[in-house]
């Protein structure tokens, strides 16, 4: 039996599901996803672990920060990127972005991605966040795919970061099924992120709607989802999100 089909079966035991977890494999990763039975009894497993912390706290920010970061302390890193970005250090807050992220900070995963300007060098930062369950890493790399044509792949990604209660994954979801010639369906994902406020998501019903519509007037909008504020603003994101990521999300720190 392959990893794919593993993934597949409702009797999975937590071990065996953070197992696969590992492995790190879209179509495995969607496939654990989906099988709700599975997935439950992984959550509640979670649910009897120690919380991660990826955020660090104002208690953090005393005279031992340095130390702690210096030591490999991933949240201190994380509190000297947000020190080097309020002081308009953004060298120093991406390089101590990356030191978080490589100490197994996913959300300085992210941030430091979204630092970087080369697909390629953003990918593996993305993908560590978003085999971790964050939605918006998730929909990052659906982007990614969706950018390179490679629209069966950042299908999986987006349907990964919906199912995160990602509002503006829906409206991508949207712009790939009518670049798909599938119109029908593209105007229900776009419907349906247009009722939770989603104003691309708005905007592209209003044009499909309209005699003379080209492709480039959809309205992507890839930019403003992103799980901490634009590159370099290392500040924690909305506390719904977080609790959004943390009952959905698969978390294996």
């Amino acid at each position: 039996m392959n990893n794919l089909e593993r993934a597949s079966n409702p009797e999975l035991s937590a071990h065996e599901f953070r197992e696969l977890l590992n492995v790190e494999d879209v179509e495995v990763y969607e496939a654990l996803d989906l099988n709700e039975s599975a997935s439950e009894r992984y959550m509640a497993y979670l649910a009897t672990q120690p919380e991660i912390e990826y955020f660090p706290s104002e208690e953090d920010y005393d005279s031992e920060t340095l130390q702690k970061a210096n030591a490999g302390d991933h949240l201190a890193q994380f509190l000297m990127a947000i020190k080097c970005q309020e002081q308009d250090n953004l060298a120093g807050a991406s390089e101590w972005s990356r030191k978080s992220a490589e100490n197994g900070n996913i959300i300085a995963s992210f941030n430091y991605g979204l630092t970087l300007s080369v697909t390629s060098e953003q990918l593996p930062w993305f993908y560590k966040a978003a085999f971790k369950g964050i939605a918006e890493a998730q929909r990052e790399v659906g982007k990614i795919f969706y950018d390179q044509g490679d629209l069966v792949t950042a299908e999986k990604w987006f349907g990964l970061a919906i199912r995160r209660d990602n509002v503006v994954a829906l409206n991508d979801m949207g712009v790939l099924h009518w670049q798909k010639n599938d119109s029908t369906l593209a105007e229900r994902y776009w419907r349906t992120a247009a009722e939770l406020g989603d104003e691309s998501a708005i905007a592209n019903l209003a044009m499909a709607s309209s005699p003379i519509l080209f492709d480039d007037d959809l309205d992507s909008n890839w930019s403003d989802n992103y799980y901490a504020p634009s590159p370099g603003s290392y500040q924690p994101p909305p506390v719904e999100i977080v609790e959004s990521t943390k009952r959905t999300g698969f978390e294996i720190l």
